[in-house]
């Protein structure tokens, strides 16, 4: 591209009212239009050859450079939601449009971003945009690789006749077995975050023992996915109000972040009067911070793209959904010594005290 188109180029994106930035595979700016001038309060030359790290707090920067990272592998990202800093330090909330800048060859040289402030009707068609997008990538991927999985272990029993003495005959059944599972537990967790599923028709909350609750939970999940999972729980005789339902699916999604472990643990704890503790260990594991803000980001939706199958991401998304909506708070984390990743899912004892005239029924238990 020639010199006079290169200006004519800039003076056009000079008058869009769209604040536009440009980056190097470093991550350091090369281009800065008027309105980025306006909405960030930095002018071209106090940002050109700088870092783009300046418009963010450190935490908070990390994610962009995750996302950004992705950028320069060939993925678009549509109204991505982020948090900058201007030049005074001041918060601004902008939705963005990200994508790769390529050469003649195809090869990415650069990464480009167009941001708004985001109000209530860029948030909406962005979200729309965003949530479509992600879910037909995510559908297509995960589909796509549960289906192959299947093929595969039909393929070779196709291929080697395997009798049923066959000793290779029951590992290649597991795996069949297993990615039939995960598939299902994929399309359900898709139709309760955007179908009518229970999460948008409302809790029904009951006075449970939680720790009969979780043991039941476990059996069944042990059973359906060959998990060896211990249970320890501080008190039997302990009552709590949530959705039994609800809060299995939050388990189910919580355990589905795991998929790549056998040995998994379980541990209720009584924090105080208020509220009591779920605890999901993977132990001898560590999830990258990648991975594990690629499952958090509420964005993302999932951990597409990662080690970790989007099946994963969509479950993490449902147990805090589930969590969230009994008032509760939901964490993902890790430790390195020892070796570890696990989830925290704290919740309110009592939602009569949360919420003024709930109802909350007692649950008729066997145990």
């Amino acid at each position: 591209m020639g010199q006079k188109q290169l200006s004519k180029l800039s003076l056009m994106l000079d008058q869009l009212p769209a604040a536009v930035d440009a980056k190097d595979l470093s991550f350091r700016m090369i281009y800065w239009n008027n309105e980025a001038e306006k909405i960030y309060g930095y002018t071209k030359e106090e940002v050109l050859g700088r870092p783009v790290s300046i418009l963010y707090e450190p935490e908070e920067f990390e994610e962009y450079k995750y996302i950004l990272n992705r950028v320069k592998g060939g993925e678009k990202f549509i109204g991505y939601r982020s948090m900058r800093r201007t030049k005074s330090g001041a918060p601004v909330e902008v939705a963005l449009n990200l994508a790769p800048i390529e050469n003649e060859e195809g090869e990415v040289t650069g990464l480009t971003a167009v941001s708004l402030p985001a109000c209530e009707e860029i948030s909406q068609v962005s979200t729309a945009l965003h949530r479509q997008n992600e879910l037909i990538s995510l559908l297509k991927h995960d589909i796509e690789t549960r289906i192959i999985a299947l093929k595969r272990a039909l393929d070779l029993l196709e291929a080697k006749q395997l009798s049923e003495h066959d000793e290779v005959m029951p590992q290649l059944l597991a795996v069949s077995r297993r990615t039939t599972v995960e598939l299902i537990d994929f399309i359900e967790n898709v139709l309760l975050l955007y179908g009518e599923g229970e999460i948008h028709d409302g809790l029904s909350f009951f006075s449970v023992k939680p720790a009969s609750l979780i043991s039941s939970i476990a059996i069944k999940l042990m059973l359906e996915k060959n998990l060896n999972i211990t249970f320890n729980q501080c008190r039997q005789d302990m009552f709590v109000e949530l959705d039994p339902t609800a809060f299995e699916r939050a388990i189910a999604g919580a355990v589905s972040v795991f998929s790549h472990c056998d040995t998994l643990e379980l541990e209720l704890t009584e924090c105080n009067n208020e509220s009591f503790q779920l605890k999901i260990i993977c132990p001898g594991k560590c999830l990258s911070e990648a991975e594990r803000l690629g499952l958090m980001s509420e964005q993302l939706r999932a951990a597409n793209g990662m080690e970790l199958a989007s099946t994963n991401g969509f479950g993490a998304l449902v147990a805090r959904r589930v969590v969230e909506a009994h008032g509760g708070v939901f964490a993902l984390k890790t430790s390195q010594e020892p070796p570890m990743s696990f989830i925290i899912m704290e919740l309110p004892k009592y939602q009569n005290k949360r919420r003024k005239g709930i109802r909350v029924q007692r649950l008729i238990e066997n145990t």
